[in-house]
């Protein structure tokens, strides 16, 4: 063996050449794709792309390398370049028929197509993409899309052929409650209201989780108003009072119930009570603790009805609050379910601020204001819904600012913001809702309101809650 202080070649040079020895070694397909997928994340489509053309070039075998392919089309269609983003999308079908990047490719062919109104082009790629899954999510979701290619393409029956086909492939209640929502309001525009009404009607499942089962009977709510199925919305809820022990559906049933009669003249009254009803038969439930705030806003809307509408919406108002006040006090709730108190703590403050509106009480935005500032000092470690209160808080604060500098002006803002009048430019550099930023206060009808427009307030008046991230 020949000592290596008698070799020409000094050590360093060895040692530095034995690394660049084995840095030469290619990397992986994955390496490559998870690079390029990392690229195209950071919208280097160029860099992505050519990650993603080296493993067809030295892995045309590997299992990755179909969809390393449709990648490519991707960052040229991102790149945009669509006919390079269509040759390579068409490529996958001749090289890889047959796999699930070849569907992928198809779906975005019929988008294309569909783009340029290419209807029976689309439909046709489509349908190819369906038969070549088998994957019901991706199935569910490429119908949907050619729901929407037989709409465009004026063929209102195909869509809710298809629509119900998704119905039977969804494994998710919300998922099968939003596409009945789909069916029904095309059938609407159709103006078939009887079979749109009973299209939802028929959706209804017992078993519905308590957030589907919201969401399903506000549907009910809003479809009783538009085809005017009063009576057989009324009945309708009353069919799931009478099937149910869940006290959290009783509420919501009788809170909904109650929104729908407070649409019309003659049973408006009716709707207030059977709100009232739920606050107090299930004043713990999320929908009897709000059902107040939506009662007091229909009697404001309403006040001519009332010897004192003010006074009612006021102790409405307050049998609301201290609903909640309940639930943040409580620190059981605050240690055990601190997002159920983070929502009591959003909540109470809109409730502050939507009397306050109402009532014309700048007291009220001070509480609101005061609310929202203990939520930073219980809740630190969940910044999304800090930085929301803390946005809100500073909105709030402008306001009381604004009440301080020009009271008539502020209310008279308000004023015009409930009634859905587009708000001027920001006046006296305040931010808020007063002044037409983005947190809009909460919008209370005023007495000459009509009562159909009190009744839909469960979409109007909204909740603080909204503020909070999902």
């Amino acid at each position: 063996m020949i000592a290596l202080n008698k070799l020409k070649v000094p050590l360093c040079v060895l040692c530095l050449a034995a690394l660049a020895a084995a840095g030469c070694s290619k990397p992986s397909a994955e390496e490559l794709f998870q690079e390029g997928a990392q690229l195209l994340g950071q919208k280097n489509f160029v860099a992505a792309r050519n990650r993603f053309e080296e493993i067809l070039e030295n892995y045309p075998k590997h299992e990755i390398a179909p969809l390393a392919h449709f990648q490519i089309g991707d960052c040229f269609h991102l790149e945009e370049r669509p006919d390079d983003a269509e040759a390579a999308y068409k490529e996958i079908l001749s090289s890889y028929p047959n796999t699930e990047p070849a569907s992928l490719a198809l779906v975005r062919l019929a988008d294309t197509a569909l783009r340029d109104k290419q209807f029976d082009v689309a439909e046709e790629y489509f349908k190819q993409a369906i038969e070549g899954t088998t994957n019901t999510v991706r199935i569910a979701a490429t119908k949907d899309r050619l729901a929407y290619c037989y709409l465009s393409s004026n063929k209102p029956d195909q869509a809710i052929q298809t629509l119900r086909e998704i119905i039977d492939l969804s494994a998710k209640p919300i998922e099968r409650i939003q596409t009945a929502d789909k069916i029904c309001q095309i059938l609407f525009r159709e103006n078939r209201a009887d079979e749109s009404w009973e299209m939802i009607r028929s959706t209804y499942e017992p078993d519905f989780p308590p957030r589907e089962m919201e969401y399903y009977l506000n549907l009910i709510m809003t479809m009783g108003q538009a085809f005017s199925k009063h009576d057989e919305g009324a009945a309708f809820y009353d069919t799931i009072i009478s099937n149910t022990t869940d006290e959290e559906k009783l509420a919501q049933a009788l809170y909904f119930k109650g929104i729908l009669a407070s649409s019309t003249d003659s049973t408006v009254i009716d709707g207030i009570n059977i709100l009232k009803e739920a606050n107090a038969t299930y004043p713990k439930t999320d929908k009897g603790m709000w059902a107040p705030v939506i009662a007091a806003s229909i009697v404001m809307a309403v006040s001519d009805q009332f010897a004192n509408p003010i006074e009612e919406a006021s102790a409405l108002f307050s049998t609301s609050i201290a609903g909640y006040r309940e639930v943040v006090s409580d620190l059981t709730t605050e240690w055990f379910e601190p997002d159920k108190a983070l929502v009591g703590w959003f909540t109470l403050a809109g409730i502050y601020e939507s009397r306050g509106h109402t009532l014309q009480n700048v007291d009220d935005l001070i509480s609101a204001s005061e609310t929202l500032a203990q939520i930073p000092k219980r809740f630190s470690t969940q910044k999304r819904a800090v930085q929301s209160a803390g946005a809100k808080h500073a909105d709030l604060v402008g306001q009381v600012r604004m009440v301080g500098a020009s009271p008539e002006m502020f209310w008279d803002k308000i004023r015009e913001i409930r009634r859905g009048v587009p708000p001027g430019p920001p006046e006296l550099g305040v931010e808020g809702a007063a002044a037409g930023s983005q947190s809009a206060p909460v919008a209370i009808p005023q007495p000459n309101t009509p009562p159909n427009a009190a009744a839909v307030q469960e979409k109007e008046i909204g909740s603080i809650k909204d503020d909070l991230p999902e």
